[in-house]
C-alpha cells in the first residue's frame, strides 16, 4: 500500500481499523484511544510494513527535535502490544529484532471507508493537502536524522570494542543483568528486587572494560520463556547474571549466578545472607565477586573502588526504589508525580542521598519535556538545581550530568548540554541515554547556512 503518512485518514492493520486523526484503533465494537506518540509510532511502522525500523529512526521521526529517555520507544511498543494482544515471543503485529529495531509483521491495507465510531467524526478542510505534504517532508527529514544518530551511536559504541577472534556469539565482554526475582513472589516487594537489579547494572557499568546491556532491554524479557542461550542471542550478550532476593524484617538473602551463555557453564554462584543494615556492603561484595569471576577471561584493567556515597537509611532507600520503579514506567503525569513524591520522602529522611536528588531532578525535566507542567522554564531550572545538588554530593554521578544536559538542551543552551552529555559518558561509557543525548546534540549543532555552531 501507499505509505500511511501520505494518507493520514487511516488504514487497516490486520482486523483493526486505525484512525490517526482521532488516535483511535477500532475492531468491531471495541475501540481504544491511543496516546498521540504511541499512534505516531504505529503510523511510522505502518508506513514501512515488513521493513526493519531502528529505535533511533523512531525517536527522530516521532520525537523530532526533542531529547527523550532511552525507554520512550520501548514504552510505546509495549503499549501497542498490549492493545493488540500481541506476544513478543510469537509476534503477530510487531517483531523485535535484537540490536536492529522493530518490524511490523501484521498486514497493512487501505481502509475502504471511514470507521464507525461512537465518537464524533473529524471534519476535513482545505488544508489537508498541505498538511499531508508537510508531514511527508517531516518524516523524510526525520529519517535522515535517525540515520545520522544511529551511525554516530554505532561509531561511539565501536570505538573501544574488542572483537572476539573465536567467533563466539555475543560481544566477549558483554553482560546482561536479568531482572532479579523475589523469593516470596510478594508484589509489595517487587520494587526491592527491581532495585537490586538496577543497582547491579549501575555498579558494573563503572568498569569501562565491560559492555553492559541496557536496562530496558533486559527488563523487556523479564517474563520471557526463552532458554538462556536464546535470550543471550536476543540481547547480544555473552554473559548473563540472574538471581533472586528475599527480604524479611531485618535480614536480606540473595542468590546470584553468572553464566557463560555460549558454553552454558556457570562461572560463579553464591548465596548471601546478611543483616539488612549491611545491604550496601553486600551489593559491593557481590559486584566484586562477579568482576573477579570475569577478570581472568576478559583481562579487566579497571579496578576502581565501587563504593559511592549513598544512604545508610533503609527507609529512605525503600522510598527511593519505589520512586525509581514508578518513574521508569514513563507512563503519565500522575505516575511521574508519584515518583517525585517518593524521591522527596527519601531526601527528607536522608538529606545527603545523592542519587535521590538526581532522580528527583529527572522528574522535573520529564515534566517539562512532556508538557505536564504549568511553567516549563521553572521545571527545567528546578531540574538544574537538583542535579547540581546531586553532583555536589558526588561529582562522579552520570545520571546527574545527563539530567543537566537534558535541562540545558530544553532551555536552548546546546553547548552546555553537550558538555554535560560528554561528562556523563566520561563517568559511564555504557550510559545509553547519554550517548543518545550526545548524538542528538551533535546533529542539531550543525547550522544549514553557517556550518558548526560553537
Amino acid at each position: 500500500m501507499d505509505r500511511s503518512e501520505d494518507d493520514p485518514s487511516g488504514f487497516r492493520l490486520a482486523d483493526w481499523e486505525v484512525d490517526p486523526p482521532t488516535n483511535r484503533v477500532i475492531r468491531g465494537e471495541e475501540e481504544v484511544k491511543l496516546e498521540p506518540k504511541v499512534m505516531a509510532v504505529l503510523v511510522y511502522l505502518a508506513s514501512r510494513p515488513g521493513e526493519t525500523v531502528s529505535r533511533h529512526a523512531l525517536e527522530s521521526a516521532v520525537w523530532t527535535g526533542t531529547v527523550v529517555s532511552y525507554d520512550a520507544v520501548t514504552g510505546a511498543i509495549q503499549k501497542l502490544r498490549k492493545v493488540f494482544g500481541d506476544d513478543r515471543a510469537n509476534p503477530r503485529f510487531i517483531e523485535t529484532l535484537s540490536k536492529k529495531g522493530y518490524r511490523l509483521v501484521a498486514p497493512v491495507s487501505p481502509r475502504e471507508s471511514p470507521p464507525h465510531s461512537r465518537s464524533s467524526q473529524p471534519t476535513k478542510d482545505r488544508g489537508v493537502s498541505e498538511r499531508r505534504s508537510h508531514r511527508a517532508a517531516l518524516f523524510a527529514v526525520a529519517a535522515i536524522v535517525g540515520l545520522i544518530i544511529a551511525t554516530t551511536l554505532v561509531w561511539i559504541q565501536n570505538r573501544g570494542t574488542v572483537r572476539d577472534s573465536t567467533g563466539d556469539a555475543g560481544n566477549p565482554k558483554s553482560i546482561a543483568v536479568l531482572p532479579f526475582r523475589d523469593f516470596a513472589a510478594h508484589p509489595v516487594q517487587d520494587f526491592f528486587a527491581e532495585g537490586m537489579t538496577d543497582d547491579l547494572i549501575s555498579a558494573l557499568a563503572r568498569f569501562s572494560d565491560l559492555q553492559i546491556i541496557a536496562r530496558d532491554s533486559t527488563f523487556f524479557y523479564r517474563d520471557s520463556p526463552l532458554e538462556l542461550r536464546d535470550l543471550a542471542d536476543k540481547l547480544n550478550a555473552r554473559y548473563l547474571l540472574r538471581g533472586s532476593v528475599q527480604r524479611e524484617e531485618d535480614r536480606v538473602r540473595i542468590m546470584a549466578e553468572l553464566v557463560d551463555a555460549h558454553s552454558g557453564k556457570t562461572l560463579w554462584a553464591e548465596r548471601f545472607d546478611d543483616e539488612a543494615v549491611r545491604l550496601f556492603e553486600l551489593q559491593d561484595r557481590m559486584t566484586h565477586r562477579i568482576v573477579a569471576a570475569l577478570a581472568g577471561r576478559l583481562n579487566i584493567r579497571d579496578r576502581q573502588e565501587l563504593s559511592r556515597p549513598r544512604t545508610k537509611n533503609l527507609e529512605a532507600y525503600d522510598h527511593f526504589l519505589i520512586g525509581r520503579q514508578r518513574f521508569f514506567r514513563y507512563a503519565n503525569a500522575e505516575e511521574n508525580w508519584s515518583a517525585r513524591e517518593s524521591f522527596e520522602r527519601s531526601i527528607a529522611l536522608d538529606p545527603g542521598f545523592d542519587l535521590a536528588y538526581a532522580m528527583l531532578a529527572w522528574t522535573h525535566a520529564f515534566d517539562a519535556m512532556n508538557g505536564w507542567t504549568r511553567s516549563r522554564e521553572g521545571s527545567l531550572k528546578r531540574a538544574l538545581e537538583l542535579a547540581t545538588e546531586a553532583i555536589e554530593l558526588d561529582e562522579a554521578m552520570p545520571v546527574a550530568y545527563f539530567v543537566r544536559g537534558l535541562a540545558y538542551r530544553e532551555l536552548g543552551n546546546r553547548v552546555r548540554a553537550l558538555v554535560q552529555a560528554e561528562q556523563a559518558i566520561a563517568y559511564d561509557p555504557n550510559y545509553a541515554g547519554a550517548q543518545v543525548l550526545l548524538a542528538t546534540l551533535l546533529y542539531f549543532a550543525v547550522d544549514r547556512r553557517k556550518g558548526w555552531i560553537s
